[in-house]
């Protein structure tokens, strides 16, 4: 799988063309990351490097949606998902 990668600095290419480790972080609710969206770009991640960490933020994403009007428990739950 072919991705296109863009660099803000030469300072940013660095961890990149290590190969070492990645991180793929994603919001929970973007539209942007569907299932496939995550599982092309942890696919490419584990041809390209060593290790591969997925970092979905749950708990901070509960009190984003209590703070819209979630009651505690169902916002929780919403997270989980």
């Amino acid at each position: 799988m072919d991705m296109e990668l863009s660099y803000v600095s030469a300072y940013c290419r660095r961890p990149i063309e290590s190969g070492e480790s990645v991180i793929l972080g994603m919001s929970p609710f973007n539209s942007y990351f569907s299932r496939r969206r995550i599982l092309r770009l942890y696919e490419w991640s584990k041809e390209h490097f060593a290790r591969v960490s997925l970092y979905v933020p749950d708990k901070p994403s509960a009190y984003t949606l209590m703070a819209m009007g979630y009651d505690e428990k169902k916002a929780e739950k919403k997270s989980r998902r």
